[in-house]
């Protein structure tokens, strides 16, 4: 399994976080869950996926396929990041969402 961390530094224009939970499990259905997710809504939040792949290959796929098309959609605002994780968290990969 590998672990997704999509860190929002606020919530995108025109959304509430329950319609952004929601369109995430649907987005991440057949590759594996949504896991958790933190309890802010109004200012830094995140929500966990849980990939049924360690496969890196796949795990990019998901974000190039996926999950980077649905959060510009949005669009996702400024500093939200990834969080990769593959094993083990001292070794997540931290990378923009929007650029």
């Amino acid at each position: 399994m590998s672990d997704i961390y999509v860190n929002f530094s606020g919530m995108p224009k025109g959304y509430i976080r329950g319609t952004i939970d929601y369109d995430l499990e649907v987005l991440v259905e057949g590759w594996g869950e949504v896991s958790g997710g933190s309890a802010g809504v109004e200012e830094a939040w995140n929500v966990d996926l849980e990939l049924d792949s360690q496969d890196p290959a796949m795990v990019e796929r998901f974000i190039a396929e996926k999950l980077l098309p649905y959060l510009r959609s949005l669009p996702a605002p400024p500093g939200t990041e990834l969080v990769i994780v593959f094993d083990d968290p001292e070794n997540a990969e931290r990378r923009p969402a929007i650029e």
